[in-house]
Protein backbone atom coordinates (compact mmCIF):
# COMPACT_ATOMS: atom_id res chain seq x y z
CA UNK A 1 0.00 0.00 0.00
CA UNK A 2 1.29 3.45 -0.90
CA UNK A 3 1.68 6.42 1.36
CA UNK A 4 -1.68 7.85 2.35
CA UNK A 5 -2.02 11.28 0.82
CA UNK A 6 -4.05 13.98 2.48
CA UNK A 7 -5.85 16.83 0.75
CA UNK A 8 -2.79 19.12 1.02
CA UNK A 9 -0.63 16.55 -0.81
CA UNK A 10 -3.24 16.15 -3.53
CA UNK A 11 -3.57 19.93 -3.89
CA UNK A 12 0.20 20.19 -4.37
CA UNK A 13 0.04 17.67 -7.24
CA UNK A 14 -3.16 19.21 -8.63
CA UNK A 15 -3.30 22.90 -7.60
CA UNK A 16 -6.51 23.55 -9.57
CA UNK A 17 -8.40 21.33 -7.11
CA UNK A 18 -8.15 24.07 -4.47
CA UNK A 19 -10.67 26.20 -6.35
CA UNK A 20 -13.09 23.39 -7.25
CA UNK A 21 -15.15 20.67 -5.59
CA UNK A 22 -13.26 17.48 -4.81
CA UNK A 23 -13.43 14.69 -2.27
CA UNK A 24 -11.15 11.74 -1.51
CA UNK A 25 -13.35 8.64 -1.92
CA UNK A 26 -11.02 5.68 -1.25
CA UNK A 27 -7.84 4.53 0.40
CA UNK A 28 -4.75 4.03 -1.78
CA UNK A 29 -4.48 0.77 -3.72
CA UNK A 30 -2.36 -0.84 -6.41
CA UNK A 31 -5.24 -3.08 -7.60
CA UNK A 32 -6.32 -0.90 -10.55
CA UNK A 33 -5.38 2.24 -12.44
CA UNK A 34 -7.26 5.19 -13.96
CA UNK A 35 -7.92 3.44 -17.25
CA UNK A 36 -9.47 0.42 -15.53
CA UNK A 37 -11.42 2.63 -13.11
CA UNK A 38 -12.86 4.71 -15.95
CA UNK A 39 -13.94 1.46 -17.63
CA UNK A 40 -15.67 0.37 -14.40
CA UNK A 41 -13.05 -2.18 -13.28
CA UNK A 42 -11.51 -2.18 -9.80
CA UNK A 43 -9.59 -5.47 -9.70
CA UNK A 44 -7.16 -5.24 -12.64
CA UNK A 45 -4.56 -2.79 -13.87
CA UNK A 46 -5.18 -1.98 -17.53
CA UNK A 47 -1.71 -1.80 -19.00
CA UNK A 48 0.21 -3.78 -21.58
CA UNK A 49 3.50 -3.59 -19.67
CA UNK A 50 3.80 -5.01 -16.16
CA UNK A 51 5.77 -7.40 -14.02
CA UNK A 52 2.53 -8.58 -12.38
CA UNK A 53 0.88 -10.53 -15.22
CA UNK A 54 -1.86 -11.98 -12.98
CA UNK A 55 -3.38 -8.56 -12.18
CA UNK A 56 -2.86 -6.88 -15.54
CA UNK A 57 -5.27 -6.71 -18.45
CA UNK A 58 -4.99 -5.17 -21.91
CA UNK A 59 -7.74 -5.53 -24.53
CA UNK A 60 -6.66 -8.03 -27.21
CA UNK A 61 -7.77 -5.76 -30.03
CA UNK A 62 -5.89 -2.70 -28.71
CA UNK A 63 -2.47 -1.74 -29.99
CA UNK A 64 0.25 -1.82 -27.37
CA UNK A 65 0.78 1.89 -26.89
CA UNK A 66 -0.65 4.84 -24.95
CA UNK A 67 -1.71 6.94 -27.94
CA UNK A 68 -5.01 8.81 -27.75
CA UNK A 69 -6.32 6.85 -30.72
CA UNK A 70 -5.63 3.57 -28.93
CA UNK A 71 -7.47 4.70 -25.81
CA UNK A 72 -10.33 6.03 -27.93
CA UNK A 73 -10.61 2.63 -29.62
CA UNK A 74 -10.62 0.83 -26.27
CA UNK A 75 -13.59 2.94 -25.21
CA UNK A 76 -15.27 2.59 -28.61
CA UNK A 77 -15.07 -1.18 -28.07
CA UNK A 78 -16.80 -0.63 -24.71
CA UNK A 79 -19.67 1.16 -26.44
CA UNK A 80 -18.47 4.76 -26.24
CA UNK A 81 -19.22 5.48 -29.86
CA UNK A 82 -19.80 9.19 -29.81
CA UNK A 83 -17.76 12.22 -28.88
CA UNK A 84 -19.60 14.33 -26.36
CA UNK A 85 -20.02 17.99 -27.15
CA UNK A 86 -19.44 18.92 -23.52
CA UNK A 87 -18.70 17.54 -20.07
CA UNK A 88 -22.15 18.35 -18.63
CA UNK A 89 -24.16 15.52 -17.12
CA UNK A 90 -26.74 13.95 -19.45
CA UNK A 91 -29.05 11.49 -17.68
CA UNK A 92 -29.21 9.04 -20.61
CA UNK A 93 -25.43 8.81 -21.08
CA UNK A 94 -22.26 7.64 -19.38
CA UNK A 95 -19.16 9.72 -20.13
CA UNK A 96 -15.40 9.36 -19.91
CA UNK A 97 -12.87 12.16 -20.26
CA UNK A 98 -9.37 11.60 -21.60
CA UNK A 99 -6.52 13.92 -20.61
CA UNK A 100 -3.35 14.59 -22.57
CA UNK A 101 -0.39 16.91 -22.41
CA UNK A 102 0.68 16.68 -26.05
CA UNK A 103 -2.55 15.62 -27.86
CA UNK A 104 -0.77 12.41 -28.90
CA UNK A 105 -0.56 10.27 -25.74
CA UNK A 106 -3.12 9.94 -22.96
CA UNK A 107 -2.10 10.81 -19.41
CA UNK A 108 -5.32 10.12 -17.49
CA UNK A 109 -8.93 8.99 -17.87
CA UNK A 110 -11.90 9.98 -15.65
CA UNK A 111 -15.49 8.68 -15.55
CA UNK A 112 -18.56 10.81 -14.88
CA UNK A 113 -20.77 9.89 -11.93
CA UNK A 114 -24.53 10.30 -11.67
CA UNK A 115 -23.93 13.38 -9.52
CA UNK A 116 -22.39 15.13 -12.53
CA UNK A 117 -18.97 15.13 -10.88
CA UNK A 118 -16.15 12.92 -12.16
CA UNK A 119 -14.31 10.07 -10.50
CA UNK A 120 -10.63 9.28 -10.96
CA UNK A 121 -7.99 6.91 -9.72
CA UNK A 122 -4.85 8.91 -9.00
CA UNK A 123 -2.12 6.43 -9.93
CA UNK A 124 -1.44 4.08 -7.02
CA UNK A 125 -3.10 6.51 -4.64
CA UNK A 126 -6.70 7.48 -3.88
CA UNK A 127 -9.85 7.67 -5.93
CA UNK A 128 -11.33 11.14 -5.88
CA UNK A 129 -14.53 12.85 -6.95
CA UNK A 130 -13.73 16.06 -8.81
CA UNK A 131 -14.47 18.48 -11.61
CA UNK A 132 -12.58 17.97 -14.87
CA UNK A 133 -10.75 21.27 -14.54
CA UNK A 134 -9.56 20.32 -11.06
CA UNK A 135 -7.12 17.76 -12.48
CA UNK A 136 -5.93 19.87 -15.39
CA UNK A 137 -2.36 21.10 -15.11
CA UNK A 138 1.26 19.98 -15.33
CA UNK A 139 0.73 16.33 -14.37
CA UNK A 140 -2.21 15.34 -16.64
CA UNK A 141 -2.48 18.23 -19.09
CA UNK A 142 -5.98 19.06 -20.30
CA UNK A 143 -9.11 17.15 -21.22
CA UNK A 144 -8.81 16.60 -24.95
CA UNK A 145 -11.63 14.14 -25.53
CA UNK A 146 -14.97 13.39 -23.87
CA UNK A 147 -16.73 10.24 -25.07
CA UNK A 148 -20.21 9.06 -24.21
CA UNK A 149 -22.43 6.01 -24.56
CA UNK A 150 -26.07 5.33 -23.88
CA UNK A 151 -26.73 4.26 -20.30
CA UNK A 152 -27.85 0.68 -19.82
Amino acid sequence: MGTVLNSCDIEIRFPNLKDTHYEITSTPTYKYNCLAWAAGVNNKIWDYVSLHKNIVYWPRTAQKNYRLETIRKIFYDLGYFEEARNDLFECDYEKVAIYSIDHVYYTHVARQEKTGYWTSKLGKDHDIEHTLSGLEGIEYGKVVLVLKRKSC
